[in-house]
């Protein structure tokens, strides 16, 4: 239709599985389908329920950074959906949780009401989550999305939109084993001010480890990068250190996404030993929490 001038009139017929399109004196003859073999992409049954569109939002943006996007372990590909308890076990919350396997990010919002307890937990693909959330940007504050689920498929309608998706057809692993619960010391800081202090001294920072070293004591955390073609960076960060001396090694641009989450909160960083991952979270959001692998540095 791009090459058609703007003043054609444009007719559309069909004739023996064809489509005719005139305009002028340009006619062209397109081979269809029968609708009849177009795939069938909403599923009886399932479990439908509602949930704020600014809710939904928020529980899928804040993860998709730590989706895989490795063809081989395509079950990583999206994010995890799942009902479950609170730590605590006062009452069942609506969690998402992707991870690369270099970090995992896990994201909470209370159970919307509505919602069984027995709702298949499902693998959103990577593309219909950025694609769900871009649609959602715009949402307003009273806006709601109607969410049903089935086992292969998901389907989100708001306004004028239906939006459905293929669930990923594999397994999750049981992300929980990779959160650690077994600190030794922990760092109470400003994750803002933290980024920033990683963001500078990355800047000496090879581009293929991006590695970052955090030496903690008791007077704060000294960040340091060193480059053999550009030299080294070195800033002592404020903090509140619990622990016997650390030195340990990240991604910097691992590191610096899991804090931008979390803008100028006051976060704890908790860590087992120089090789276990550090566990990340907001003071008091128990059940809203990232995981980081360390490097060698």
């Amino acid at each position: 239709a791009r090459k058609l001038s703007d003043d054609s009139t444009i007719g559309i017929e069909t004739q023996d599985n064809r489509m005719i399109v005139t305009a002028g004196r340009a006619r062209f003859s397109i081979p269809t389908l029968s609708a009849d073999e177009y795939p069938t992409m909403v599923d009886e049954g399932g479990t439908e329920f509602t949930i704020p569109a600014k809710q939904l939002l928020s529980l899928l943006a804040r993860p998709r950074f730590a989706m895989s996007t490795e063809d081989t372990r395509y079950y990583l590909n999206g994010i995890y959906l799942h009902t479950g308890p609170s730590s605590d076990g006062s009452k069942e919350l609506l969690y998402a949780v992707a991870t690369d396997g270099h970090r995992l990010r896990m994201t909470s919002t209370e159970k919307p009401e509505g919602m069984s307890s027995d709702v298949p937990h499902i693998i959103i693909p990577r593309k219909a989550v950025n694609e769900i959330c871009r649609l959602l940007d715009g949402a307003g504050a009273d806006d709601v999305v109607t969410i049903s689920i089935t086992a292969r498929k998901i389907r989100f309608r708001f306004g004028r939109i239906d939006f459905i998706t293929k669930t990923v057809d594999g397994t999750f692993p049981d992300y929980t084993r990779v959160i650690p619960s077994n600190h030794k010391s922990t760092i109470t800081t400003d994750a803002e001010v933290l980024r920033i202090a990683i963001d500078r001294v990355s800047i000496v920072a090879l581009e293929r480890t991006k590695a970052v070293k955090m030496e903690m004591n008791g007077e704060g955390i000294v960040l340091s990068v060193t480059s053999p073609d550009m030299g080294t960076a070195t800033e002592t960060a404020s903090c509140t250190y619990e622990g016997n001396p650390l030195t340990i090694g990240f991604n910097s641009s691992y590191l610096q996404e899991i804090l931008s989450q979390h803008g100028s909160d006051e976060i704890e960083i908790k860590f087992g030993d120089a090789s276990s991952p550090a566990l990340i979270r907001k003071i008091g959001a128990v059940d809203d929490l990232s995981v980081i692998m360390p490097m060698r540095v």
